[in-house]
């Protein structure tokens, strides 16, 4: 009681397993100031955590009633395995808001070879989702939360497993950091898929269902006016993939936390995404993601479609008792009637047309499958009134293209983070985004991208705004800017909001479309003012700059209020400069009709080409094609005597050292303009 503080926790042995449901933990008296031990595990090969199938927890856990602080949690080993729904907490264990000040304990994982967190229990949790296997450090009150850091040279975070930081009161969030041994870059971080909704479900082994669940994710947020934490991930190679997702939150007056990223490589697909949000009064944070070689954003989450149906009827049934009570009949007794009450309720909350079809698709199933039925029947028993339309538009309003994304959400007014992106090689295709959107009354956040080649390919950049002013594009690469097949970067405003400002600087670069697959540059604006874009490049191509349509455009536009600027300055050559106007086509040179033999200069014949681009200096050497009449020698003619007669010549032909040889017989060839036959020479 009083001020005695929880003791420790010491393991040392070559393994170390915690299973079915087996619990370390220490901490205060709970009435007592004092402070949590701590827990301590060092092993030389494997730490392994697996919560059993029977809903119970496994768990290394320290606690703190809010006077004094939690201890730490320090784990040292080749390989950590922490999987199947079991915990690593540093939390605050009492039932009232704290009133003290202590801090939350620190967890600190030092593994030689890897850690892998993965997979979800089978107890149900938020929004009906199995609980995540998870290292959480959260607060309340005035604590602070702890800090989360994880040393390997290879993590993987995998099939809904999560880590969070964060606090609910006025203390601070605690970082999160994943680097390599020593503080030096990992070789791999790896966010991969998500949890299976479908053991709950009845569709575990159903393809048409497959992937329904919650993706894996490592989450900073603030709840309160406590400030987030940084989330800090340093590897070779940085992947999320399949609706996993690294996001900072504020949902209050707190600021929110940034996201660092240092890499070679960057890759974000299948709908991975870097998020950045705030839904209250504090600003969300910035997201800094430098990749030493190429950040990659490709494709989108496939199996969004299905989880939003999915979550959305678990939302509508878990807290409309009528809605329930139809479901229930219905896997008692399978009948339109009942399926028809819940889908009537259902669209209230989602009326989304393929949703609808693929819930249709789930009660043909039920009615066909009665283990399904019985394992949603029993699902639904541990779901009521677990989850909220606030909680389903939180999770379901992130979207399911892969990206990095800044937000101010309905409502709020906070103002959105920036997004800052550093790499040689920036390839945004397949549906992938950048985008800062602003839904409040907060300004919308701004893009810099500093790089060589920007690609896009039904890629896009944008900064979107409702009522405040669209936040601003900055785009430098040094070589390349490319946009096809519908891509898009923008700034524009709904409703009052001024369209925002784009900036491209390519100096030694292209900016390139292709005019008909209608790839655009805008800021526009609604009722507000147009915005400004200006580019300066070696050269502007494929783009139309009159209006906008179906074609690539360059456009600054106001529906009803005043236009935008729109200044383009080519720093290179104009692609028409060096050409010259088609010349003049030559009349075919006249050849003087006197005799030869007379004192009058004989004749020439010159082809002077056909004209087109003068050579360079640069250009291979070309010969010139001249016909020259050889008849006479190349020096002063003299007067012959005149012979006795002469025929008239009707025709020529080429003699073995290239002689033209007239000849009295007309020949088939015949020149424009040069007459065939000669004058009469007969007489003198």
């Amino acid at each position: 009681m009083g001020d005695i503080n929880g003791g420790d926790i010491l393991v040392s042995a070559k393994n170390f397993q915690l299973l079915d449901g087996a619990y370390l933990e220490t901490s205060p008296y709970a009435s007592g100031t004092g402070n949590g031990g701590k827990i301590s595990i060092s092993v030389t090969n494997t730490v392994r955590l697996a919560a059993p199938t029977n809903g119970q927890e496994t768990a290394l856990l320290t606690g703190s009633y809010g006077f004094g602080s939690s201890g730490n949690i320090s784990i040292r080993s080749g390989k950590l395995i922490h999987k199947d729904g079991s915990q690593m907490i540093t939390d605050y264990l009492g039932d009232d808001i704290p009133l003290g000040g202590g801090k939350l304990g620190d967890i600190n994982i030092i593994a030689s070879e890897s850690v892998e967190v993965s997979g979800v229990s089978s107890q149900v949790f938020l929004l009906g989702f199995p609980k995540p296997t998870a290292i959480t450090s959260f607060s309340a009150g005035r604590q602070d939360s702890g800090n989360i850091n994880i040393q390997t040279p290879k993590f993987a975070l995998q099939n809904g497993a999560s880590i969070s930081a964060g606090t609910d009161g006025s203390g601070a969030g605690g970082s999160i950091s994943i680097l390599g041994l020593n503080g030096r870059s990992a070789d791999t971080v790896e966010l991969l898929g998500n949890s299976n909704l479908g053991q709950f479900l009845g569709t575990e082994n159903n393809l048409a269902f497959a992937g329904v669940g919650n993706g894996s994710r490592i989450r900073s947020i603030t709840s309160d006016t406590g400030n987030a934490g940084v989330v800090k991930i340093n590897a070779d190679l940085v992947t999320l993939q399949g609706g996993t997702r690294i996001d900072v939150s504020t949902l209050a007056g707190g600021q929110g936390g940034s996201i660092e990223i240092q890499a070679n490589t960057v890759e974000l697909t299948d709908g991975g995404q870097l998020i950045s949000t705030t839904r209250g009064t504090g600003q969300a944070g910035k997201i800094n993601v430098n990749a030493d070689k190429i950040l990659t954003l490709n494709g989108i989450d496939t199996t969004f479609e299905s989880k939003r149906a999915f979550l959305s009827l678990i939302l509508v049934v878990s807290n409309q008792p009528a809605a329930r009570q139809a479901l229930t009949d219905y896997l008692q007794n399978p009948n339109s009637t009942s399926q028809q009450s819940v889908l009537s309720a259902w669209q209230q909350v989602n009326n989304n047309a393929p949703d609808r079809q693929i819930l249709e698709n789930y009660f043909t199933f039920l009615q066909t499958s009665p283990t399904a039925r019985s394992t949603l029947q029993a699902y639904l028993i541990d779901t009521a009134g677990q989850t909220s339309l606030r909680d389903y538009n939180i999770l379901l309003n992130v979207g399911n293209n892969s990206g990095i994304v800044s937000r101010s959400q309905a409502n709020s007014t906070g103002n959105g983070g920036n997004i800052n992106i550093s790499s040689p090689n920036l390839n945004i295709q397949q549906g992938a985004v950048v985008t800062v959107n602003s839904n409040g009354t907060g300004r919308g956040g701004n893009i810099t991208a500093d790089t060589a080649n920007i690609k896009l390919d039904r890629g896009a950049i944008t900064a979107k705004t409702i009522s405040a002013d669209g936040g601003n594009i900055d785009l430098n690469a040094s070589k390349l800017v490319l946009l096809r097949n519908q891509s898009e970067i923008s700034a524009n405003a709904a409703t009052n909001g001024n369209g925002g400002n784009i900036n491209i600087v390519a100096p030694n670069g292209l900016i390139l479309a292709v005019p008909r697959e209608n790839s655009d540059i805008t800021a526009s604006a609604a009722s507000g003012r147009g915005g400004r874009i200006e580019i300066k490049a070696d050269n502007v191509l494929g783009f139309s700059t009159q209006q906008i349509d179906s074609t690539s455009n360059i456009a600054a536009t106001s529906t009803f209020g005043a236009q935008g600027i729109v200044t383009i300055t080519t720093l290179g050559n104009d692609p028409n400069k060096g050409l010259q106007p088609d010349p003049i086509v030559p009349s075919p040179p006249g050849i003087s009709q006197t005799c030869a033999g007379r004192s009058i200069q004989a004749s020439q014949f010159i082809d002077s080409g056909k004209g087109g681009i003068a050579p360079s200096a640069i250009d291979p050497l070309r010969s010139n094609k001249i016909w020259v009449d050889t008849r006479v020698a190349n020096q002063p003619v003299s007067s012959p005597p005149m012979p006795p007669s002469l025929e008239a010549a009707r025709g020529w032909k080429m003699g073995s050292n290239r002689t033209v040889i007239l000849t009295s017989q007309p020949t088939n060839y015949s020149e424009p303009n040069i007459s065939s036959s000669a004058p009469n020479c007969g007489g003198k």
